[in-house]
């Protein structure tokens, strides 16, 4: 879901597994938000200069934050083409992704140190050429903070800004903030 820290959780998990193999992994992100709106093409151009940094930099993490907003499900396109927002390019990038994908789990050639995250608010909504078997195939589903999670990244986040409020306070707004992250 949203607000729930999948970007922040798949960083931590590639900063600990380079910390147990000894080495520190390079990471690589591209919010793809930034990028809705603009011509498949355009979109190919900004992913590819970071795929060939994630393998350069090898080991390395891929962070794609959002990828249902630029490789929407079947489902998801005919509905914002419904909306007059959508078409058949929606598919070009996701199709050239899922090429890059394969390409990089060459089966003729021993694994890569390079993991490829997706992340998305539900991965339903990720077109179904990139959750085929060897792409991004792992869902890690992490739930909504409850309050009592949200008052504690509300205290943690003021105070990296040095501010403070009562804990009182604190748990009213949390409490006002169900379905949000701090």
């Amino acid at each position: 879901g949203p607000g729930t820290g999948k970007t922040a959780a798949a960083a931590w998990v590639a900063e600990a597994a380079g910390r147990a193999a000894g080495c520190r992994a390079h990471t690589t992100y591209l919010d793809c938000r930034l990028l809705a709106g603009e011509t498949p093409a355009d979109q190919l151009g900004a992913l590819m200069p970071l795929v060939a940094e994630a393998v350069a930099c090898m080991p390395s993490l891929l962070i794609l934050d959002s990828i249902e907003v630029l490789c929407p499900s079947a489902a998801q396109s005919s509905a914002e083409a419904a909306g007059g927002a959508g078409g058949q390019n929606v598919h070009v990038l996701a199709n050239h992704l899922a090429r890059i994908l394969d390409e990089l789990r060459d089966p003729r050639r021993p694994p890569l140190p390079l993991v490829v995250v997706g992340t998305c608010k539900d991965s339903s909504e990720v077109a179904e050429p990139l959750r085929a078997a060897g792409r991004l195939d792992v869902v890690v589903s992490l739930p909504t903070p409850g309050a009592e999670q949200r008052a504690a990244m509300l205290a943690a986040d003021l105070e990296v800004r040095g501010a403070h409020l009562p804990q009182a306070e604190l748990q009213a707004v949390a409490a006002q903030m169900e379905g949000y992250d701090a």
